[in-house]
């Protein structure tokens, strides 16, 4: 028993101080960016990447150093990367808005209809983890609603706790239901910002068959199937083909 104690307290002991070593990394990065020296920073903030550390912040940090030195598709992965951890981010939002300007391919989305319009203006008014919450705030709701309704005795206050108690079902059913929807969208939808200068983009996964289009660095694209060293990608205009998988990074 002894014996594993001391393990967990040798490994208690070791994750405290690599958290303490990262932390300290980090704020050397943020002290070489402070000074200009952008590359010395990416390279503090890419060793935290490389011990398998994660963050909103990190990624954002990392977008503004790449965006510094005029690294176009970097910028843009690592913002996308802020905001896939934090939807929530202005700063990220409008970091990427900037670095989008420098991209050269203008490709306009097709036009969504009312229903994907009003879908994806509610989905977007908050992140997952807000929908989740919502959704086990209704739970709480319901068997507050249900309890205050079984044990009161007054007509009119019945009458109330049952129409909080039908109102706490439909906003649970609601909010879960946006919720497993956008956790769905997240798991299964998958997109990649292109690398390269420069792109070719095939009709089929091999470099004999027709050039659909050329695409440039920064572009962002989603990818719908792989086959070998090739992934198949749609652009938000509809177009789709396939490009070679060392030109794009997934997100």
């Amino acid at each position: 028993m002894r014996h594993y104690i001391t393990i967990i307290i040798l490994l208690l002991f070791v994750s405290s101080f690599a958290q303490t070593d990262n932390t300290a990394v980090f704020n050397t990065a943020g002290e070489y960016y402070q000074k200009g020296a952008y590359e010395d920073a990416i390279r503090q903030y890419e060793t935290i990447l490389n011990n398998k550390l994660e963050s909103g912040m990190l990624y954002y940090n990392l977008a503004n150093a790449h965006y510094k030195l005029n690294h176009v598709p970097e910028s843009i992965y690592y913002y996308e990367k802020a905001l896939k951890l934090n939807p929530d981010n202005i700063e990220a939002k409008k970091g990427l808005q900037i670095a989008q300007q420098m991209t050269i391919d203008v490709i306009t989305p097709l036009p969504k209809t009312w229903l994907q319009q009003l879908s994806g203006g509610i989905i977007g008014l908050f992140s997952l983890q807000t929908w989740a919450v919502l959704s086990i705030i209704g739970v709480m709701a319901f068997v507050l609603s249900f309890l205050c309704y079984y044990f009161v005795e007054q007509t009119a206050l019945k009458r109330l706790f049952f129409t909080l108690l039908f109102i706490s079902i439909l906003f649970t059913i609601g909010t879960y239901s946006i919720a497993h929807y956008s956790n769905y969208k997240q798991e299964n939808e998958v997109y990649a910002i292109l690398f390269d200068k420069t792109i070719k983009v095939f009709t089929e996964a091999n470099a004999y068959s027709t050039e659909v289009i050329q695409l440039h660095e920064g572009t962002k694209v989603s990818v719908t199937e792989r086959m070998n060293d090739w992934v198949k990608i749609r652009l938000a205009d509809g177009k789709i083909g396939w490009v070679k998988e060392n030109t794009l990074k997934i997100l």
